[in-house]
């Protein structure tokens, strides 16, 4: 009688245990709802897997970029999306598999309707900001957009360090400018045989020649993994500079003057003149000698002296530099700070922020 009870008791333990493991697999191995972001990271967790599973489709030799699709994934690399969601939620996306500069990067997409959408930096930007036509913040200028004034919220945080956008460009990609600028150095400090010294030559990019001295010094930064860490430096885009000389009685504030040269594929660079002088909204802000262009200026704010990457015309050896907010052309082997600039990849998201210093917009 004694053994009966004990064997029921056992079998009926037993059944109780196999209830709750069917109704943990079912609640939890089966359809456990998740968290919109946590999907997007193992999307690219998954898209991770499929790379390293599959090195023969991706090159690390060659610049590309692969879009690896929710289906693809869930063959054996991730669980199906429509059991990581509610069931009343319909969802697609993708990860886009960029190969670049021998790094790969991943960038997951999910698009739920109404009840989610991965949201890219550009779209974070315009989204929280009103486009303007007078006073400080975001205009619009063809299919780009730039800040303008003094007090704009423009802040954005990456990879450690915090940046001001300078531009939505028309492919959306989002273009950067250091908030703190880096160590004193010279822009240039080669002999100039037009001057018999060494003043320095004011070319930032020579094809035929070399570089200019500031040119090799801030692509040193991104070897530098304090500047920019390896899984950042995948987020970043070419870029095209312009370099083209300006004379201080030029008016011109839309690239016609310094985009007439052009060093092309940059991934890091210095301001061009006319993107510091469209900033104010001062009127009296026409010309470089203009004093008036510290006026509602978010970039004349900075108390120290900078360089540009603008070169002065009819000289061949002197750039122009910003201090303490006025603009003006000096010798190139002068010293002052690289306030550098880059441009991030359009595919790059951002998952919170409205561009104040308090919330800077984050870079995912």
């Amino acid at each position: 009688m004694l053994k009966d009870r004990k064997m029921v008791l056992m079998i009926g333990v037993v059944l109780v245990l196999f209830f709750v493991l069917f109704l943990l697999y079912f609640l939890i191995g089966r359809n456990t709802v998740l968290a919109f972001d946590e999907i997007e990271k193992r999307m690219e967790n998954a898209a991770k897997s499929y790379v390293s599973k599959n090195p023969e489709e991706f090159d690390l030799e060659i610049d590309r970029e692969t879009n690896l699709s929710i289906e693809q994934l869930e063959n054996g690399y991730m669980r199906e999306m429509n059991k990581m969601v509610d069931e009343n939620v319909s969802c697609y996306g993708e990860v886009k598999v960029r190969v670049f500069n021998g790094d790969v990067g991943y960038f997951p997409f999910l698009n739920c309707g109404d009840d989610h959408k991965t949201t890219f930096l550009s779209e974070r930007i315009k989204q929280t900001q009103e486009i303007l036509t007078a006073g400080a913040g975001l205009y619009a200028s063809g299919d780009s957009y730039y800040f303008r004034g003094e007090e704009v919220n423009n802040h954005v945080e990456f990879s450690g360090k915090m940046w001001r956008i300078l531009a939505i460009n028309s492919d959306s990609s989002v273009k950067l400018i250091e908030v703190s600028p880096e160590r004193s150095t010279q822009w240039d400090n080669k002999y100039n045989v037009e001057r018999n010294r060494s003043d320095g030559i004011n070319d930032y990019i020579n094809l035929e020649k070399e570089n200019s001295s500031i040119n090799y010094h801030i692509n040193g930064f991104l070897e530098n993994d304090e500047y920019i860490t390896p899984e950042n430096r995948v987020k970043l885009n070419y870029m095209n500079l312009c370099v083209g000389p300006r004379g201080e009685a030029d008016t011109s504030k839309n690239g016609s003057t310094e985009c007439k040269k052009i060093a092309e594929n940059q991934l890091i660079g210095l301001i061009s003149l006319y993107e510091y002088l469209r900033v104010s909204l001062d009127d009296d802000c026409k010309a470089t000698p203009d004093r008036a262009c510290i006026n509602y200026n978010y970039l004349a704010k900075i108390p120290d002296s900078w360089w540009t990457i603008t070169p002065e015309a009819g000289a061949t050896h002197r750039v122009y530099r910003i201090s303490n907010g006025y603009l003006s052309p000096v010798n190139a082997s002068n010293r002052s700070r690289p306030r550098t600039v880059i441009t991030l990849n359009p595919n790059v998201a951002s998952r919170a922020g409205d561009g104040t210093i308090e919330s800077p917009y984050l870079v995912n």
